[in-house]
């Protein structure tokens, strides 16, 4: 029995190393992202980016009719999911970094968690502890710090328009995925969410020209371009996407996504440092503290969850007088 609990922390702790670690590569997504999205428009890149990234399940999508056919719950979620993480999420994500600076928009990309725990509350009825509300205010609160101290230019309405917009859709991706990852298995979750979503594109681009301008893009691509596109399809995509998988199936949704977004605005500061000179103010300093001291408030409190992957619980000890 002891073994089977020291199990679960053991692999609690990965997801939430796993997703740390996914939150550091975001969050230099947004520096980066904003630097490809000066020469290719938001949907020509998402399309570029995820059909890179459908191509690496093709030696399975032979399983794909079958996902699909096990019920309509599972069609649905799969459908849900891949719009929202292959199309709604990074094409408003992008169009915001346009008109905002990445910390601005990985901001507004962190009230997510918030999100997703509602919809895990009352559209699956999953009772939420105290003490993460409390860890995921902490790092808001921490979030907040930071963006007034990097708040450097006129807030543009539709910049934050489209960052809720990709927000929401990040936390109906991370709620409906969890499920999904709790009961398939890992590696036909990530194919079929991927794939259904890279159709949803492909279906939409020759409304929108997105064909046309993907091409055109990449004949004037430079060196630095193709090295910048690379770094989203292999590290933002494909690992992020990975691991993030790994920690959904793991941890609530409210903590998984509070691990991805919150502590991104951090790393997408330090880039900035490094790449742009800017270096850390006090309140840069103080915004870290926040969100990792909230993220460390999440991490105790996910001990006492139980994990439905596994179907472990923490275990009790028996009360004296009922010992026999």
């Amino acid at each position: 029995m002891n073994i089977k609990s020291n199990k679960w922390t053991s692999e609690n702790s990965l997801a939430f190393a796993a997703l740390l670690f996914v939150s550091a590569i975001w969050g230099l997504h947004g520096v980066f992202g904003k630097s490809i999205g000066d020469r290719i428009e938001p949907f020509p890149l998402t399309l570029l980016r995820f059909t890179a990234f459908a191509l690496f399940f093709l030696p399975w999508y032979s399983n794909l009719g079958f996902i699909l056919r096990r019920s309509k719950t599972i069609f649905l979620q799969i459908v849900i999911s891949g719009l929202c993480f292959s199309i709604l999420f990074p094409v408003f994500f992008y169009k915001s970094l346009m008109l905002l600076t990445p910390v601005t928009v990985l901001m507004l990309v962190s009230i997510s968690p918030f999100f997703a725990t509602l919809i895990e509350r009352y559209c699956f009825n999953e009772r939420i502890p105290s003490k993460t509300w409390v860890g995921m205010l902490v790092s808001l609160l921490g979030a907040a710090v930071l963006i007034i101290d990097q708040w450097s230019e006129a807030a543009s309405t539709r910049g934050i328009v489209y960052g809720l917009i990709s927000s929401a859709a990040f936390a109906v991706y991370t709620a409906s995925s969890r499920k999904l990852f709790q009961t398939l298995p890992f590696r036909d979750v990530l194919m079929a969410t991927s794939v259904v979503g890279t159709i949803g594109l492909w279906m939409i681009a020759p409304f929108v020209g997105g064909i046309q301008a993907a091409v055109l893009s990449l004949s004037y691509f430079q060196p630095i371009d193709w090295a910048e596109l690379a770094f989203i399809v292999f590290l933002v995509s494909l690992l992020g996407y990975v691991l993030n998988g790994y920690g959904l199936k793991r941890l609530p949704a409210g903590i998984a996504s509070s691990l991805t977004l919150y502590p991104q605005p951090i790393f997408a500061a330090a880039a900035q440092w490094v790449w742009l000179g800017t270096a850390a103010s006090p309140s840069t300093l103080l915004s870290a503290v926040l969100i990792f001291g909230g993220t460390a408030i999440m991490r105790s409190s996910s001990k006492n969850l139980v994990n439905k992957a596994d179907g472990t619980v923490p275990l009790r000890r028996p009360h004296p007088l009922k010992q026999s």
